[in-house]
């Protein structure tokens, strides 16, 4: 994701990452198996760190190549999506 996508696309995923969560096989996406994990264990606490800044993803964004719309909007989906995973919690 975001490396060869359009702008327009990536537009996409950020104003709606739910519906744009990769698939993976057959059972789903990964947010279904972040959700059921979630349920199992009854938080994600302990499992996962989501106390990164905003500004650290953008930088380690930014440090792999990430440039312009892609950095950007890459940024954007790991805020929204840790914030999505967070609300699990």
């Amino acid at each position: 994701m975001f490396y060869e996508d359009t702008e327009e696309m990536v537009e996409k995923f950020i104003t709606d990452p739910l519906n744009y969560a990769t698939l993976f096989g057959y059972s789903g996406t990964y947010w279904d198996y972040v959700r059921e994990i979630a349920k199992e264990r009854g938080s994600l606490s302990g499992l996962i760190n989501l106390s990164v800044s905003e500004a650290y993803v953008y930088t380690i964004l930014q440090e792999t190549g990430f440039k312009g719309y892609r950095l950007d909007g890459a940024s954007q989906w790991i805020a929204k999506t840790m914030s999505m995973v967070s609300d699990l919690s």
